[in-house]
């Protein structure tokens, strides 16, 4: 006797047999043909300072447009015009998504990351940009250094008694401060 138990409509199911005692069971995936890797990066814009960071999450689709899994690790090659990038990039068994990491050079311009796995391939840009002169400590948006108050949060930078180093680029900021002036990282709070 031959009992078919669906687990999941999209990607398995199970078959379970008993002859008498003995009893079997079995894991079918289905994998569907691999079409697209999507890519996804953020910040879209770091500054090119040496130290900055873009996170590239890898996803594959289907040739239906869904976002698939594979029985087996994947691995995708990748690749900057701009910068250095993690490579290759191990997609594990049963997940959706790999993760690789951009780092910004000292050259400005425009990055294309590209993702292969295969014959697919894909592709999506960064702006490495110049380094501003100083960072509002407040919102994190470039500021000219003669500038006393953030012309997008109106706010002026916090004061300086506490203090505490940057946990990108180890400049001294106030302790309260939401982002480094001088590299324009988020700080814990």
């Amino acid at each position: 006797m031959i009992i078919i138990i669906i687990a999941s409509a999209i990607q398995e199911f199970w078959i379970k047999g008993r002859s008498g005692i003995q009893k079997a069971q079995v894991r079918v995936n289905f994998v569907g043909n691999v079409a697209e890797l999507v890519l996804e990066i953020s910040p879209a814009k770091i500054p090119a300072d040496g130290i900055s960071i873009s996170s590239v999450v890898i996803k594959v689709k289907d040739r239906k447009g869904n976002f698939i899994t594979s029985p087996d690790e994947w691995i995708v090659e990748m690749s900057t015009t701009l910068g250095a990038i993690s490579n290759p990039v191990m997609i594990p068994p049963g997940t959706f998504s790999g993760i690789a990491l951009l780092t910004s050079g000292k050259e400005t311009g425009i990055a294309t990351v590209r993702a292969t796995l295969g014959t697919i391939h894909s592709e999506k840009n960064v702006v490495i940009e110049e380094l501003a002169e100083k960072y509002c400590m407040n919102c994190g948006d470039p500021l000219e250094r003669d500038v006393l108050t953030c012309p997008n949060c109106k706010k002026s930078p916090p004061p300086d008694n506490e203090i505490k180093e940057c946990n990108s680029c180890a400049s001294i900021i106030p302790e309260i401060a939401m982002f480094c002036d001088r590299c324009g990282a988020r700080q814990p709070v």
